[in-house]
């Protein structure tokens, strides 16, 4: 499915021995069951420059534009060159149609931009932070941006397994293009959900938050994959609002959003494979197992493959996803802080309706 095909190569980044954290699950953390959850900056991201039909009918609803005011598509690819696509005229065109549409709908539209192979698929942080130390290519690049953000309301800058060594090259990069772009279009940037200095996940000690706050409009702290490469809820909630403190310690009063990822991981000796709600359901059907809810509310089921091989499926369904903002109640998370719901088309299609209630 195309909403989550590239969710993996974020969840290297943002993902962590999480397993190992300390952080409290929902029970331990903000409002219990029952109560409503605060309304807060809402912003959800489609991979790709086009909504497939699904996405768009999402994206019309009521109940989505109550509860986001947000979209970022993450379609552009920065290359080798100094190019940021997609560079084709009419592919270009057609993606300032979409974020006129959406405009037209009330959303703010925001490009997110990977720096990756050209595939968008391949993540190679070495790569990167090569890139990222020269001068020229990182002209290049802002140039590009700022011609291809011009359909927009700014951009949103995405980077996987940085080296620490890219640390100030990054901060330089985003510098020029926070010049090159504000105060007439917003740049935000994803960030790893660390919890200390030095970073305790990979590709943290990278991101000079202090330095980039100066340069950017929001920061995305990306609490994805809480239990990859092990098997685990996506994400809990705990550890999230110590990823989030963290980061407004040291950015100060700059807008913040925590992430909730809309996916499911299927988790086998192969490794981690992002899934649907609905391929979930499937998955249940065809093996012939009932789900149960692990101690954040997250689904779960266990099954065996036609290979033998056992696997283990977490996703979340409109409830558990409402537990979880639940517990970030403005006692615990200042309403200040966002909502980036990663991975529009994956979620349970009763979740908008479900947040839509749920809120004030």
């Amino acid at each position: 499915m195309k909403a989550i095909a590239l969710l993996a190569g974020l969840a290297v980044t943002a993902a962590i021995s999480g397993c190992g954290f300390s952080g409290e699950t929902v029970d331990h953390v903000g409002q219990g069951d029952g109560a409503g959850i605060p309304a807060r900056y809402g912003t959800v991201l489609s991979d790709g420059c086009t909504p497939d039909t699904w996405q768009a009918s999402a994206l019309a609803s009521a109940d989505m534009r109550r509860v986001v005011q947000e979209v970022v598509l993450l379609c552009a690819t920065a290359r080798a060159s100094g190019d940021v696509g997609p560079v084709d005229g009419s592919a270009r065109t057609q993606f300032a149609q979409v974020a006129a549409g959406l405009q037209q709908k009330g959303y703010k539209v925001k490009l997110g931009v990977q720096f990756s192979d050209e595939t968008a698929e391949r993540y190679d942080g070495a790569l990167t932070a090569a890139q990222l130390a020269s001068p020229t290519w990182r002209l290049e690049v802002t140039a590009s941006l700022k011609q291809l953000a011009q359909a927009t309301d700014g951009v949103e800058l995405v980077f996987h397994d940085l080296p620490p060594t890219a640390r100030g090259d990054l901060s330089a990069f985003v510098k020029e293009v926070g010049a090159a772009l504000r105060p007439s279009k917003k740049v935000g940037i994803f960030a790893p959900p660390s919890t200390q200095d030095p970073s305790d996940v990979p590709g943290g000690n990278a991101f000079d938050l202090p330095a980039l706050s100066q340069y950017i409009d929001r920061l995305r702290v990306t609490t994805l994959d809480y239990a990859d490469p092990q098997s685990g809820p996506t994400i809990d909630p705990g550890w999230a609002v110590d990823a989030v403190r963290f980061a407004q310690g040291r950015v100060g009063s700059l807008p913040i959003d925590v992430a909730v990822p809309l996916y499911g991981n299927d988790v086998s000796d192969l490794g981690t494979r992002n899934v649907s709600y609905f391929e979930a359901l499937a998955l249940a059907f065809d093996y012939r197992v009932a789900p149960s809810a692990g101690p954040t509310g997250a689904l779960h089921l266990s099954y065996s493959d036609a290979t033998g091989r056992p696997h283990d499926v977490w996703y979340d369904d409109a409830q558990s996803t409402v537990r979880t903002l639940r517990a970030w109640g403005p006692q615990v998370i200042p309403p200040s802080v966002g909502i980036l719901y990663y991975g529009l088309g994956a979620e349970d299609p009763l979740l908008w309706p479900t947040l839509a209630r749920a809120m004030p």
